[in-house]
């Protein structure tokens, strides 16, 4: 699924942009495979910036692997980088969070 169609289908979206050389980038995504399961009320896309460049440029992507949470088809939180299965819980809270409050902030860490 490509991120537009993931954003029409799902309310809580998170948008991890990468490449296919970006050793972190692998990382994150099997992390993001075990901690938003199939059935998860977060869904979770990969972007890959070299066959979509124009997305990741739509989204200031300028380092990878980024992740974008959206509510509602906006953008409301980023993360660079990827260090810790800690780090990555801590952002899908913090985007469950924004997204039962209803919040539409963008916020950047």
């Amino acid at each position: 699924m490509t991120l537009e169609q993931t954003l029409a289908a799902h309310r809580t979206v998170v948008a991890a942009f990468g490449s296919p050389w970006c050793a972190p980038c692998r990382a994150l995504e099997h992390a993001l495979e075990r901690e938003l399961p199939e059935g998860s009320p977060v869904a979770h896309v990969h972007v890959d910036i070299t066959a979509s460049p124009d997305t990741a440029l739509a989204y200031r992507i300028t380092a990878t692997p980024t992740l974008v949470g959206f509510v509602d088809g906006r953008p409301v939180l980023t993360r660079v980088g990827f260090s810790s299965v800690q780090g990555l819980r801590s952002f899908l809270g913090d985007l469950e969070r924004v997204s039962s409050s209803g919040a539409e902030r963008p916020h950047r860490r």
